[in-house]
């Protein structure tokens, strides 16, 4: 392998850590933003009285449904 090559080689898997490391870092980001809102909404909802109802269909993609039912 020439040194042309091996460059390449270093920099296509340097380029492939980067992207690697965005996405990792955006993931957890949205899941650390999601958890806060869901605590969020339950404390408020036990701060009025109210029971929380919580029903996540894909935590990834912030789908869940939320209730507060007060008695």
């Amino acid at each position: 392998m020439n040194n042309l090559m091996k460059k390449n080689v270093v920099i296509g898997s340097l380029l492939i850590n980067i992207v690697l490391i965005v996405v990792l870092v955006l993931t957890l980001s949205n899941n650390y933003f999601i958890s806060k809102e869901l605590n969020n909404i339950t404390s408020k909802c036990y701060e009025i009285g109210g029971t929380a109802k919580l029903e996540i269909q894909d935590i990834s993609k912030g789908e869940y449904h939320f209730e507060c039912i007060k008695e």
